[in-house]
């Protein structure tokens, strides 16, 4: 019974790790996808399709 609940103690801890791993991974792409569409929207301003209210 004790070696029951060790088995459980250890597959809480794996998927807790899963979580924060990708919980990090997660902001790592936010971060970069949100440096993607800073440069995507400055190289569209100086396209000839851009229609935006800024000059």
């Amino acid at each position: 019974m004790e070696f029951f609940g060790l088995v459980l103690y250890w597959i809480a801890g794996i998927i807790s790790l899963i979580f924060i791993v990708g919980a990090i991974a997660i902001g790592f792409a936010a971060g970069y996808l949100e440096q993607i569409d800073a440069r995507v929207q400055s190289e569209l301003k100086d396209s000839w399709f851009w229609n935006g209210e800024e000059n």
